[in-house]
Parts: structure tokens; sequence; C-alpha cells
């Protein structure tokens, strides 16, 4: 008989690990073959340099994109012909110019010709190139990873750039030239994608450099460096972050705030990162002072794999087969060990971490709200009465920056102030049964029915957009993210499916029947799957990279 030799927990974790980063190499290096690209270290360089402009071209690139808007015809006709014959090489200009340009038709020209160019050009095979160009580390590898990454079609290319760049980081434990002359470039995209790099490859020697660039004149540059040095433990992102909540974009601003609470815990501020600038202002005040009464005491170690990586909630609506109302709601870490757990519950359909170390929890069968500590104990409690303006089952609670209560029952949703008195309502005009919905920390509301239709709210409850968005059975929770977009979980066809605003798909994944799914802060996706009794993270691709099995069915998942 053959014996192998005894492994511990960790060496077994290890080989696991390097097992599956094997096998997805292996995916890689297929995709890669069948599209008849080269897949050692020199053929993937080379793949990379054809795609990269250099500055005679983006000279020519601009002149072609202002011709665009040409008085004559013949003129424009032949700068798109021309700049769909440049290929990969113009996209980054025609997405810039179509999402920008105050000219209609340059505008309506640069989106036909990034249609004709998508027909060639597929982010999945770039991707791939760039993880097994990491994996390969040629030599040159830094240098032309950061001359492309300009280029890079879109945030999903642009994030495997800047993986593939920290996997090749540091040669025999010195950092690459390319990298450290990289943070003075001219180019934004340039410096931060260093300074990722760095902190991503641990290379604390060249932490003063990338420090350097937290004064940065750019604020996507400082946001970037912020953020990594953020997860590299470095206690100087936090004054950073803390500085840039007024002045980032939305959805910046909300991820700042997110890695802020999952360092702070319950000791977060009870002052939401509101929309207008005076409200932004007040949040960062409170920050400040939060920071100079516990910086010195924090632990940046919190954040060691991601925000919220080690608290992922989760709420099982029946906690054990044949109890079909009794449910649980609970926290895991990272590793699928339960933090704490909260049992005995009436069919409970939602959950929200709160300040405090409070759990707001929904009981769809007493139907109540109540708030609880984490060993249970109830703080407070609001039976929702069948009398009340939109009557009907609860599905859904949420507890808002202004202390109400935003409630989703079967016929309508409403707002309830403390004291239970509904202070806001809205049914859907066509009528019909409620699925879900979910408010914006803008005011914002989304909702879709059980026939698949989804209704978009501005914040002031008026109807903005209406469109089939698909039929979701029997699931959870859908999510109204920050641009606007709504990830709904399609249940019947096994998918998570991303919609703009008019309706049109942005984004889907394959999953097996998802309950809920919730955009995180680092852009991935986290999904509960009732059926297969368990929550995964998947990543833009699509791709599964955390999972966590559960006894019982999971409802809902959120990653506070």
């Amino acid at each position: 008989m053959i014996r192998f030799p005894r492994l511990t927990a960790l060496a077994i974790v290890l080989l696991l690990t390097t097992l599956a980063a094997a096998a997805d190499r292996d995916a890689d290096e297929r995709t890669l073959r069948e599209a008849r690209v080269a897949t050692d270290g020199p053929s993937l360089l080379e793949f990379f340099r054809k795609r990269t402009v250099g500055g005679a071209d983006r000279d020519k690139i601009a002149a072609l994109i202002k011709q665009l808007g040409d008085d004559s015809f013949d003129e424009r006709e032949k700068a798109s012909t021309d700049l769909i014959a440049l290929g990969a090489r113009a996209e980054s200009f025609l997405r810039d110019a179509a999402e920008h340009s105050r000219d209609a038709e340059i505008k309506r020209r640069a989106e036909d010709c990034l249609g004709q160019l998508a027909k060639r050009s597929d982010p999945a095979l770039l991707a791939s190139a760039a993880r097994v160009l990491g994996a390969r580390k040629p030599d040159g590898a830094a240098e032309v990873l950061l001359a492309y990454l300009p280029d890079a079609p879109g945030e999903l290319v642009a994030d495997e750039v800047c993986s593939a760049l920290a996997a090749v980081a540091l040669k025999d434990g010195k950092a690459d030239p390319a990298l450290l002359k990289a943070l003075e470039d001219k180019l934004p995209a340039k410096r931060a994608a260093a300074a990722v790099a760095l902190c991503r490859a641990a290379a604390k020697e060249h932490l003063p450099a990338v420090r350097k660039l937290l004064q940065d004149r750019e604020t996507a540059v400082r946001f970037r460096v912020a953020v990594a040095l953020a997860f590299a433990r470095d206690k100087e992102a936090v004054p950073a972050l803390i500085d840039l909540l007024a002045d980032l974009p939305q959805g910046q601003g909300y991820e700042a705030e997110e890695i802020l609470r999952a360092l702070a815990e319950e000791a977060a501020p009870d002052v939401p990162l509101g929309k207008e600038a005076d409200e932004r202002k007040k949040a960062r005040a409170a920050w400040e002072k939060w920071w100079k009464k516990s910086g010195d005491k924090l632990d940046m170690a919190r954040l060691a794999d991601g925000v919220g990586a080690g608290r992922t909630l989760i709420i099982e609506r029946s906690a054990a087969p044949g109890k079909t109302t009794e449910g649980r709601v609970m926290e895991v870490g990272r590793d699928g060990g339960v933090r704490w757990k909260i049992e005995g519950l009436q069919a409970p359909l939602d959950a929200q971490l709160l300040p405090g170390g409070r759990v707001l929890i929904l009981e769809s069968a007493g139907r109540r709200i109540t708030e609880r500590t984490t060993k249970g104990e109830i703080v407070w409690e609001k039976t929702l009465p069948v009398a009340a303006g939109v009557a009907g089952v609860p599905l859904a609670a949420q507890r808002l920056a202004n202390g109400n209560t935003f409630v989703v029952t079967r016929t309508g949703v409403f707002e309830m102030d403390r004291d239970g008195k509904e202070v806001w309502n809205y049914r859907p005009t066509a009528g019909g049964s409620i699925y879900t919905g979910r408010k914006s920390r803008t005011g914002e509301v989304a909702i879709v029915t059980l026939a698949g239709t989804c209704v978009l709210l501005d914040a002031k409850g008026k109807e903005v957009s209406t469109f089939a968005a698909c039929r979701p059975v029997a699931s959870g929770g859908m999510d109204l993210l920050p641009n606007g977009n709504v990830l709904v979980p399609n249940y019947a066809q096994s998918k998570v499916v991303e919609f703009d605003a008019k309706g049109k798909v942005v984004w889907e994944a394959n999953v097996e029947r998802p309950g809920s799914a919730v955009r995180l802060p680092n852009g991935h996706t986290l999904v509960s799957c009732p059926i297969a009794k368990r929550v995964v993270e998947l990543d833009r691709d699509g791709k599964e990279v955390w999972k966590c099995e559960t006894e019982g069915r999971p409802y809902k998942a959120y990653r506070p």
C-alpha cells in the first residue's frame, strides 16, 4: 500500500490554493491557444506591445476623433473607417469620446466604432493574457504592462494588468526599476498602478516613495494609493481616506467610507456620507474626530483580506431541514467560521448590521422588525400592522441614514420613523406583487415585481424608469448601485444580471439559483445560493473567488 505523508491544515490549504491557481492558469492558457495566441513570455510581451498606443499614434488618433465631427460627411466616414482599422489601439480614445464628448456626432460615431471593435476585441482574452504574463514573469514585463495600461479597454482588463504588475514587481527581492520610475510618470494611471503594485508586492523599502502620492495633484491617484496603502496596513492611508471623503465621486466616496467603517467597527461615527457637499463635509469632520481619538490604537490587520472579508452577514430563512419557518442570522469570517449567530427567528428575510454592534432583523412570520445585540437581546421592536398603508407580507427592511426604516412588502414599500409612524409610501402604478426592493443612500428606490418588472424612483418618489428585467422566482434580494444600475438575481435562469437605468444588460454572471446579489466595494459581487446552500463571491469576470458552505438555506447575504 502506498503511504502519503500527513499534511497540516495549513499545508492542505496551501496545496489546494496552488492546485486552484494551476487550474485557473491552465484555463487561461487554453483561452489563449484557442485564439491562436502563443503563451510563452516573449510572445505575450509582443501581444501587448501591438496593442499599445505610442506617442505618434496618440496624436493621430486624437486628430481622427476630432475628424468624426467634421462638416464633411466624407471626412467623417473616413475617420470612422480609419479608427476601426486601428483596432484595439483606438478603443480607449473612442470610449472617452463616447462618454465625454459634447459633440453629438462625435459621440454617436465613437459609439458606432466601439460597437464594430467589440466584435474583434475580447476582454476575457486580454485578461487571460495579463494573468499568464504575470505568471511567466519574463524580463521587461513591468515596462510593457505599464506602457499598455492606459489603453486597457475597461476596468476588468485594467485590474488584471495591475494584478500582473504586482506579480512582476519584485525580482530577487528588488523592485523593478520601471515601477519606481512610473511613480513619477506624467500619466495618472501609471503613477497609481505602480504604487498599487508595489503595495501589493509588499515592497516595504519603497513605501515612503508611494506615500508621496498621497499628495498627488490628481484625486483619483490619491484615492487608489490610499486604498492600496490601507490594505498594506499602513496607517498613513487612514487620514488620507478621511480627507478624500468630501472630494471623491459618489461611488469612490462610499468605497472609502466602507474601508473606514471596516477599520472602526463599532466605533464608527453614526454620520452617513451624504450626497450634498455640506453633508460630505460633515461626515469628514466626524471621521476626523474619530481618527484623533482612535488613531493611535487602530488595528490595521482588520483589512488583511479586504473590506468586510472577516464579516459576511448571512440570513437563513430556515436553519435546518424540516424547520420551514425557524431561521437564523449569523456572521461568518473569511474561513467560514461563525463569529456569532441569533437563532430561533421566525422566517427571517432580512438583516442589517447597525452602528454600536446592533443588528436590524425582519421576521416575516411575526411581521416584526427588531434591533438586537449580537447575543440576540432585543433593544427595539416594531410589529407591522396589517392595516398599514401598504399592507402586505413584509419582505425586506433597511435602516436609513436619517434613522427611519425602509420596508418592502408584497403590495408596496414605505418608510416609517422610529415610533413606527408611516412617513412615506409607494405602490406600483401597474399593481401586482412585489418581489424585492432597495433604497439608495441618496433616496432613490428600485423595486422588482414577481412579474419581472423593474421600477426606478427618484429621491422624491417619482417613477423615472420602468423596464422588463427578468422573472425572479422564489429569490431574496437585489442591489441598487451608486451609478443607478440595478443588480438582480435571476433565480429561474441561474444568473445574476446588472441592468442600467434603461434596462440594458451591462453585466451578467452564471451562478446556481441565486437568491440575492449585492455589489461589494471592490467591484466583486456577493451572491447567496439557497438551493446549493452556500454564499459565493464573484469577481468582475464572474469567477468564484470565495465561498462559504451553510447548514441551512442562505436567503440573503451582505458584506458590511
